[in-house]
């Protein structure tokens, strides 16, 4: 069994507008190009300009990552 890895970005919003939730889905692949987890990470009250770290963890064998954009919802 792989250990529990933790992975971190840190993604600076450049949107110009203030993000009431953001949500993105990490599908990891494995040297098959198969999907072996789908992990979520998300953030809150994210001000334009503003810098956040996302996080998720995994014990599953990392080969590389497809990441896409699953909500975004600007402050009013």
């Amino acid at each position: 069994m792989i250990p529990y890895t933790d992975y971190e970005a840190i993604v600076k919003n450049t949107t110009g507008k203030d993000i009431k939730n953001f949500g993105i889905v990490i599908k990891i692949k494995d040297k098959d190009d198969t999907t072996v987890d789908t992990q979520y990470a998300n953030t809150e009250e994210w001000d334009k300009g503003d810098r956040v770290k996302l996080k998720f963890s995994t014990d599953a064998e990392v080969k590389k990552m497809k990441i896409k954009k699953d909500y975004v919802e600007f402050s009013k």
